[in-house]
């Protein structure tokens, strides 16, 4: 996917992560994810939960700021599912876990 793409998207579904309270972002990066990295599995399912639970305590309790980090989020995802990318899913992990520190599963 593109940025075009995932842009246009999101403007026919009145969606931004640039506005609005930290858990209104999370939740429209939530259907964000969700259209750019399809779940497929459980596996899939469990992890994004995973990760939006990481992102909700991370806003609450590191002092991370939705403005500075969301767009990262989404450049993440896109880089996630490049042409040669065979499992976007664990590469958008892996780039979380670089640079972000996320550790899966963990709140």
């Amino acid at each position: 996917m593109d940025e075009r793409t995932l842009k246009h998207w999101m403007i026919e579904r009145n969606l931004t992560v640039l506005e609005g309270s930290a858990d209104e972002r999370i939740e429209t990066f939530e259907k964000v994810m969700a259209y750019v990295l399809p779940r497929k599995t459980v596996s899939d399912r469990t992890c994004h939960k995973n990760i939006i639970r990481w992102m909700r305590r991370a806003f609450l309790t590191s002092g991370w700021t939705p403005n500075a980090l969301m767009p990262r989020f989404i450049d993440a995802l896109l880089e996630a599912t490049g042409p040669t990318v065979r499992n976007p899913n664990a590469v958008f992990i892996t780039i979380l876990k670089k640079e972000f520190g996320y550790a899966c599963g963990k709140a």
